[in-house]
């Protein structure tokens, strides 16, 4: 896969790396909104996609990549060699990514196994007019908007799923904004 390109007018990755060596976090999201993009690409592909969000490795991949640009870790010469090393660090994240959601599924599975279905605990339960709403979401907001509605926390939500819990938090931010969005196109 190739690099990304950017504008000639813009700060090339090896003065983006200075600055942010220097502390620059500005310069960071400039090269994260740089690469960002073609980065999920990478991150959502191979087997079992689901598993993991690509949008949670590649901020996972940037994290660690800024923590160690910022000590001094990377110098990378041209945007071909970064593009090549954020991959690496993509992949590596993923395949972490991955191998914890498998492990916390069979922890999940064991447990299940051992445990007696809970009483009106965290159980999806909605009716009437909320359902109509709820039927209008893509179907990963729809699940946590439920398990939402039926009292589950946010740490819940992202266990019982396997997601992150900001993964969790997007979902139910941009769920509240298509509600209230239909909301206001009934009014």
């Amino acid at each position: 896969m190739d690099s990304p390109a950017h504008s000639p007018a813009g700060p090339s990755d090896a003065e983006l790396l200075a600055r942010i060596h220097r502390g620059d976090r500005a310069a960071a999201g400039v090269l994260y909104e740089r690469y960002a993009e073609r980065l999920r690409a990478v991150a959502g592909g191979g087997p079992d996609p689901a598993w993991c969000d690509p949008e949670d490795v590649v901020q996972s991949a940037f994290r660690s990549f800024i923590a160690r640009a910022v000590e001094g870790h990377y110098a990378v010469p041209d945007e071909k060699d970064l593009w090549a090393l954020l991959v690496t660090v993509v992949l590596n994240k993923r395949r972490t990514h991955v191998r914890r959601a498998s492990a916390a599924r069979r922890a999940d599975a064991a447990h299940e196994a051992r445990t007696p279905p809970p009483r009106g605990g965290c159980e999806p339960a909605v009716v009437g007019g909320a359902r109509d709403l709820l039927d209008h979401l893509p179907p990963a907001e729809r699940e946590v908007a439920e398990l939402r509605l039926a009292g589950c926390s946010v740490d819940e939500i992202a266990s019982r799923l396997g997601k992150a819990r900001r993964t969790v938090e997007r979902n139910l931010h941009s769920c509240r904004e298509r509600i209230q969005r239909e909301v206001a196109a009934d009014e």
